[in-house]
């Protein structure tokens, strides 16, 4: 039986951060980066902004009441420097351990 890679990196993970008081939700693709893009990343020949826009499937926040704040690069810019931090984290941690259970 064949394994569709697609249907792999098409899975989604949710996850919460915390600022300021606030509980931020959102969900991911932990698949979607791969060990190309690892390394890319690594080397400095991507941007973590692109990373995160690609990765991050959706989440709760919104510009004003009512407002739609779609993902994409340029949002990412305008989040808190520790949001998106902390968001960063939460994906490469996902991943991290990921990777470790594979060694086994």
């Amino acid at each position: 039986m064949s394994v569709v890679l697609d249907t792999i990196t098409e899975q989604t993970t949710s996850a919460e951060v915390e600022i300021a008081g606030f509980t931020v939700n959102f969900t991911y693709k932990p698949y979607v980066i791969t060990l190309g893009m690892s390394m890319q990343l690594a080397e400095g020949g991507i941007e973590m902004l692109s990373v995160l826009a690609d990765v991050i499937d959706g989440w709760d926040l919104v510009k004003t009441e009512g407002e739609p704040f779609p993902v994409t690069e340029e949002n990412l810019k305008l989040l808190p420097m520790e949001l998106a931090t902390k968001m960063a984290q939460e994906i490469t941690g996902d991943n991290s351990e990921v990777s470790e259970e594979g060694k086994g």
